[in-house]
């Protein structure tokens, strides 16, 4: 599937027919997020604290290395806890095999 931009209007209605994955920080997701979203967040609160500041105070480019070693450690739990048998593995299986069975009747 292609990527699209969508109004937000529209991501609404997507998202009650499929996963919503939110990769913001913990207190960000608290604050507000999509009704039956999923929190899988990037960066912990500090670490989102210091990516930020970083942008603002300094350049994109500069908080992008900062942030790299913060979600690359990361990035093999989160692999692993997607993979077929576990649990998070099972449910993302069986969403996508929904996803794919709404989509062959829509």
């Amino acid at each position: 599937m292609a990527i699209q931009k969508l109004t937000i209007e529209d991501f609404v209605a997507v998202a009650n027919t499929g996963i919503v994955i939110d990769v913001r920080s913990p207190s960000e997701f608290e604050h507000a997020h999509i009704p039956n979203a999923f929190s899988l967040p990037l960066f912990n609160d500090e670490e989102r604290a210091i990516v930020g500041t970083t942008y603002k105070q300094k350049s994109r480019e500069q908080a992008i290395k900062i942030a790299l070693p913060f979600f690359g450690n990361k990035m093999l739990p989160m692999v692993e806890s997607s993979q077929p048998g576990t649990t998070m593995g099972k449910f993302l299986s069986a969403a996508a095999s929904i996803q794919l069975f709404l989509g062959s009747i829509s």
